[in-house]
């Protein structure tokens, strides 16, 4: 059972002479599925960007690796959703002077060493419990996005569907969340199309026309509902459509 301190613990940072920003950045989650790859190129792209940020990435240096001259990583494999995490995260922030430290997920600590930014992107964890596989699950998800509301000096999130949520169910004000849309990366380009009709049809003995669906296949993600869609969509337009399905997820699978 998690135990959340009653109030925040805020420590002035020391003053020190005027510098390049001391960014910390929490890459812990860099292997899950949506979480990693956001954080894997959120740092591979600051890197080509920004070479006067000291940045330090905490995670598993065999994972995160070195991104330039000005990224250390700092070894963290402290355990998720531990209260251990809420101690260390904010102990390496004082020792390394940071400015701000970058929450990728809502699992925050209210001890606040520095300004934090913290990434929610959405709540589905409060607004579908049953997601979860218990009540003290439950119960940790909804204490930890409330603190993760408090203890931000600014939230960012994917869409502007999550920020009303967020503003709605967590009540904080409108100007203290910022959406910022997920990119795109350039492995994605337009190829031509006999090219791709070709590797489709060698590679998975596929012709058009047939609907794409990319994603996980976890239950909130609704794949059952566009199998049911997919159904109907045969019937009126032909047996020749293909549903095209690329996701994966321990379990579902098989249900569906």
């Amino acid at each position: 059972m998690a135990i959340f301190l009653p109030r925040l613990w805020w420590h002035k940072p020391r003053a020190r002479a005027e510098g390049a920003a001391r960014v910390g950045i929490d890459c812990r989650k860099i292997l899950d599925y949506g979480i990693g790859t956001i954080t894997a190129n959120l740092i591979e792209n600051l890197a080509a960007i920004d070479s006067e940020t000291s940045y330090f990435l905490f995670g598993d240096p065999d994972v995160v690796g070195v991104k330039g001259p000005n990224f250390t990583t700092i070894k963290e494999t402290t355990k998720r959703y531990s209260i251990r995490e809420s101690i260390r995260l904010p102990g390496h922030s004082q020792k390394l002077d940071l400015d701000l430290l970058h929450w990728l997920h809502y699992a925050t600590s209210p001890i606040k060493r520095c300004k934090y930014v913290v990434s929610i992107h959405d709540i589905n964890h409060l607004l579908l419990p049953e997601l979860l596989s218990s009540r003290v699950h439950r119960k940790y998800a909804e204490q930890m996005l409330r603190l993760s509301a408090r203890v931000a000096d600014r939230i960012i999130t994917a869409s502007n569907s999550s920020k009303k949520e967020i503003i709605e169910h967590l009540h904080v004000p409108e100007e203290k969340v910022a959406v910022i849309h997920n990119g795109v990366s350039e492995a994605f380009k337009e190829l031509p199309s006999d090219e791709v009709t070709a590797s489709l049809r060698s590679d998975f003995g596929l012709e058009s026309p047939y609907i794409l669906y990319v994603g996980s296949l976890r239950e909130h993600k609704n794949v059952r509902r566009l199998l049911e869609a997919f159904e109907i969509a045969r019937k009126r337009l032909g047996n020749n459509l293909s549903l095209v399905i690329a996701g994966e997820h321990r379990g579902q699978k098989a249900a569906l």
